[in-house]
C-alpha cells in the first residue's frame, strides 16, 4: 500500500497557486493502474511506484526528472510552490498476504 499525503498549510499554498494545481500534481503521480509493468517482476518491483513519485516531486537524474520542487511546475505546466511540495510525504506499508 502506498499513499502520498500533504499537510493543510502546503495544500493551501498549492490551491492558492492555481485551482487545478493539486489535480495536475496528482495526475503526474503513477497509480497502480497506470504504473509500468504488470504485477511483480519485470519492470514493476515493490517500491518502484513510490520511487517514481519521489522522482516526480523531488527530482531524480536517473529518471530524467528535475522534480516539481526544482521547477515549480507540474507536467501540465501549472504552478506549484516548491515550499508546498516539501510538505508532501510518501508512506508505504507492506502486508504479507498468504494464500491458503
Amino acid at each position: 500500500m502506498a499513499i502520498a499525503v500533504i499537510d493543510p498549510a502546503s495544500r493551501a499554498l498549492i490551491d492558492a497557486a492555481s485551482p487545478t494545481s493539486l489535480l495536475d500534481l496528482a495526475a503526474d503521480l503513477d497509480d497502480f493502474a497506470t504504473a509500468p509493468g504488470r504485477g511483480f517482476g519485470g519492470a514493476h518491483q515493490i517500491g518502484d511506484m513510490e520511487y517514481r513519485w519521489k522522482g516526480v516531486l523531488f527530482g531524480d537524474a536517473s529518471q530524467g526528472l528535475p522534480g516539481v520542487v526544482n521547477t515549480g511546475l507540474t507536467g501540465n505546466g501549472t504552478p506549484v510552490p516548491p515550499e508546498a511540495v516539501k510538505g508532501i510525504r510518501i508512506y508505504t506499508r507492506y502486508f504479507d498476504l498468504k494464500t491458503l
